[in-house]
């Protein structure tokens, strides 16, 4: 899979360029934060259509990382955005796949 990852530390200067990253699913499951252990305020908060895609989107909050997400979850369960916030970061992360779900 391709993650297209925009990091904005400093929302005063100018926006960097996006950094591309090609990884399997397994590495970035278990590089990424996306385990139920610990996660507080977990909702469906939404549904939107995007890149020709229905999308319901899941918000929740891990506070020992003081971190928050956005998961756009398409009807296939791939994640296909993603935005996470903390008090110095917001991330933006898009994922494009290269082979159909199962």
């Amino acid at each position: 899979m391709l993650v297209r990852s925009l990091v904005t530390s400093d929302t005063s200067r100018p926006t960097p360029p996006p950094v591309e990253l090609r990884l399997t699913g397994r590495e970035l499951v278990k590089d990424q934060l996306y385990t139920p252990d610990g996660a507080i305020d977990v909702r469906l908060v939404g549904r939107t259509r995007r890149d020709g895609r229905d999308l319901r989107i899941l918000s929740y909050f891990l506070p020992g990382a003081a971190i928050s997400f956005a998961l756009w979850i398409g009807s296939d369960d791939r994640i296909y955005h993603e935005v996470d916030v903390t008090p110095r970061h917001l991330i933006t992360l898009d994922y494009h796949y290269s082979t159909p779900a199962r």
